[in-house]
């Protein structure tokens, strides 16, 4: 009808801004194999380099005519087509591509596309492990393979393709990025596929049902002999205080490590607390992103161990803590170490503390102590016990502050208003200050050569 046309014509162009005209994005479209077959058609030989297919109605059936598409796209670098419910037998005409493809360097057969988005899809592709078999074996045989990244979540791997992966890694100099969570792997699988991880950039085997009891010696003799990986997510993982301890060993033995995820580890106060002494007895501080969301962490002992790392490890930036019950105790205790006279060594840039209790009291704690923060530039608050009794004076003097999120409070629209307000003057500022602070810089240079 007219007005599905007219529908999916509106749901194409928002998906698909003109800022972006290198990117075709056709996600939830329900679009289906005939639709995909006149695209390769349409688009033969265009300049798209990224192609999102994910959440539509493909399956099996469609899968020669995703491989035709490809091959109409010369220039095609990334390819979403998570959400489709893709089994084995489709998976293994996609094999047949990847083995004589040269230029694709994504492939999402899971999971999302978007960064931050929901992992979970209601439509997941069923590959398995006889159809990733035949995936990794044709990306072992292209003689000229460019895939960098591969997301295989939500995709029902079991303990068997773990040790697939691993036959594959361990002759694999390509692959720098793997996702495998949300797939029952369990401790089997992630064992295998460990000990051939070290040349991965980016590792996610959250939500895989290991056990932290089962794979810390793998985990941290990976962690000991890598020297390449940035991103290790562990999140949705139970991982007990006694396997966590060698855990933090090896994450503060490993410089390249960045970003790491704990989320929903059931580690709890104890657990925290052997995290952060290791993190503050490393020799080299390289972590500048830490998650710790949904661990239980109600006891004020919890807060006092992270606002010392807030205050001591000197690469921290981004902390995140929501969904533990911190109240109004555990946000003063990190709101000293957000306070530059207290504890000027900070480098904190976000702070998530979202649905963590947090009371009038306690955020105006944490608001007068970061006055003076010229360092943290996005302050989550959400889903907390904020009112209106909130002396909001006290956001108006939050001069650095670009991103404040106070949404799901007790607040009205009005005071909700002022905060964005204030935000929205603090962007603006910076916006204004950072060409004139590189004018004076490009002076002083200029000065120095004459």
């Amino acid at each position: 009808s007219i007005e599905a046309a007219r529908g999916f014509r509106d749901a194409l162009l928002a998906q698909n801004p003109d800022t972006r005209p290198q990117r075709l994005s056709l996600r939830g479209l329900r679009i289906g194999p005939t639709t995909v077959s006149c695209l390769g058609l349409q688009l033969k030989d265009r300049g798209y380099t990224r192609l999102d297919l994910s959440e539509n109605m493909l399956g099996d059936h469609a899968a020669l005519a995703v491989r035709s598409l490809v091959r109409a796209l010369p220039r095609l670098r990334q390819l979403y087509v998570a959400g489709n419910l893709i089994t084995a037998e489709g998976a293994q005409e996609l094999a047949e591509e990847l083995e004589a493809n040269s230029t694709l360097e994504v492939l999402g057969l899971g999971g999302a596309a978007e960064p931050g988005a929901l992992s979970r899809g209601f439509r997941p592709n069923v590959i398995g492990s006889d159809g990733l078999r035949p995936l990794l074996g044709a990306l072992g045989r292209n003689p000229k393979p460019a895939l960098t990244s591969l997301n295989l979540c939500q995709t029902s791997l079991g303990a068997e393709a773990g040790r697939h992966l691993a036959a594959f890694l361990e002759n694999d100099r390509t692959l720098l990025n793997l996702d495998v969570s949300c797939n029952p792997l369990s401790s089997e699988g992630i064992c295998a596929l460990l000990p051939q991880c070290t040349r991965l950039r980016i590792l996610d085997v959250a939500d895989t049902g290991c056990r932290g009891e089962l794979i810390h010696p793998q985990l941290a003799s990976l962690l000991q002999r890598t020297t390449t990986m940035t991103r290790l997510s562990l999140a949705n993982n139970p991982l007990e205080t006694r396997p966590l301890r060698r855990i933090a060993r090896g994450v503060v033995a490993c410089p390249s490590l960045v970003s790491l995820s704990l989320e929903a580890t059931c580690m709890g106060t104890e657990g925290v607390t052997v995290l952060v002494e290791a993190m503050l007895a490393a020799k080299i501080q390289s972590l500048t992103e830490l998650n710790v969301s949904a661990n239980n962490l109600s006891q004020v002992e919890a807060a006092t161990s992270l606002a010392h790392a807030v205050a001591k490890y000197t690469t921290l930036q981004i902390l995140r803590l929501g969904q533990n019950a911190l109240g109004d105790a555990g946000v003063l205790e990190l709101a000293e170490s957000l306070d530059p006279k207290v504890c000027p060594g900070s480098s904190l840039q976000i702070l998530d503390l979202g649905r963590c209790r947090v009371g009038t009291t306690g955020a105006r704690h944490l608001f007068a102590c970061l006055k003076d923060n010229e360092t943290l530039r996005v302050l989550r608050l959400g889903d907390n016990f904020l009112d209106d009794s909130l002396d909001m004076t006290l956001i108006d003097q939050l001069t650095n502050v670009h991103e404040l999120q106070l949404a799901g409070n007790r607040l009205s629209h009005a005071a909700l208003q002022r905060a964005a307000q204030v935000a929205a003057r603090n962007r603006q500022r910076t916006r204004d200050e950072e060409p004139k602070a590189l004018r004076i810089e490009m002076h002083r240079l200029l000065f120095q050569e004459t």
